[in-house]
């Protein structure tokens, strides 16, 4: 697995994501998002290999980034001590601030969100 410092000069902070198999990988952190059922999820790039074709007619591997959405829940996606987070681009559905704010006006506590420490 490359380091963070490696993986943190792709334009975004890093994470770890727990894959369905059970791997770990790091991963750029592209985006946020809370749907309108309340769920949040990253978007996340890892790169990966592709097949290019050099000037001779061979074939090479070269990086290519593969972006996917993955649960933000902490067993799946995984702070990176020491990345800042802050920057990531967030988008939530209108419909879940709606119910956070109904909630704010009730009195009632708010979740943690998922960079919450």
């Amino acid at each position: 697995m490359r380091g963070a410092e490696e993986l943190s000069g792709a334009d975004g902070p890093v994470a770890v994501v727990r894959l369905p198999d059970g791997q770990a990988v790091l991963t750029v952190v592209r985006g946020r998002r809370q749907e309108a059922d309340g769920s949040w999820w990253y978007e996340l790039e890892l790169p990966l290999f592709t097949r290019a074709e050099a000037g001779d007619g061979r074939l090479r591997p070269e990086p290519e980034p593969v972006s996917f959405f993955a649960p933000g829940t902490q067993d799946v996606v995984l702070a990176v001590p020491g990345e800042d987070y802050s920057g990531v681009p967030t988008w939530r559905h209108p419909a879940a601030v709606r119910r956070e704010a109904r909630r704010r006006r009730l009195g009632r506590p708010r979740r943690p969100l998922p960079w919450d420490p």
